[in-house]
């Protein structure tokens, strides 16, 4: 099971109020990720994509807390990443 948090994109300040106010935390991990008890985050980038302060701030607290946390820049990186944290792919990635 996974979920995608809509936390993505620039947003003028209403909007960011309207996705605060019921818990949206800036930096969150794109993908969250849940197989067997394990839960992993995704953080989503462009080959050029760098992380942004909020999100190296959450990043670090994720992992101190024991989570698995991995930026992706391509399907390769998700597919590699999946299978470090022991999420069975049924699909393989064809060129």
């Amino acid at each position: 099971m996974f979920c995608h948090v809509m936390n993505e994109g620039k947003r003028g300040w209403k909007a960011q109020r309207d996705l605060k106010n019921p818990g949206v935390l800036a930096g969150i991990p794109d993908l969250l990720i849940f197989w067997r008890g394990i839960t992993t985050f995704i953080e989503l980038k462009t080959p050029k994509g760098v992380l942004s302060t909020n999100q190296k701030s959450v990043h670090q607290c994720l992992s101190a807390t024991g989570f698995a946390v991995y930026v992706c820049k391509s399907l390769a990186d998700v597919s590699s990443a999946l299978t470090r944290s022991s999420v069975p792919l049924s699909a393989t990635i064809a060129a």
